[in-house]
């Protein structure tokens, strides 16, 4: 038995969620703590990938956070509106 198409969750719509929810999580991460964005991302004992990449550019940092909130925002707007053009726009 099938129970996600009757309380909404398509898998489209469950992958939308799970985009937006990583998009929302470094966005506002690098978009309110760009320092700590730069020496520590991704975390989790992985080393830092941005520090290694030149010198430090809160500007870029922050605009790149900003991008990231910018597409969770489209994701959640997908997700919610479950329009099949928009989300393949989102997706792309």
């Amino acid at each position: 038995m099938n129970l996600l198409p009757s309380i909404g969750l398509t898998p489209r719509r469950i992958y939308l969620w799970i985009t937006s929810i990583i998009g929302a999580v470094v966005g506002v991460w690098a978009a309110f703590l760009p320092l700590e964005f730069y020496d520590a991302f991704p975390g989790l004992g992985l080393g830092p990938w941005v520090a290694i990449d030149g010198p430090y550019n809160e500007h870029l940092v922050r605009d790149v956070g900003a991008l990231y909130l910018a597409l969770a925002a489209a994701g959640i707007y997908a997700a919610l509106a479950m329009s099949w053009p928009f989300a393949r726009a989102t997706a792309i």
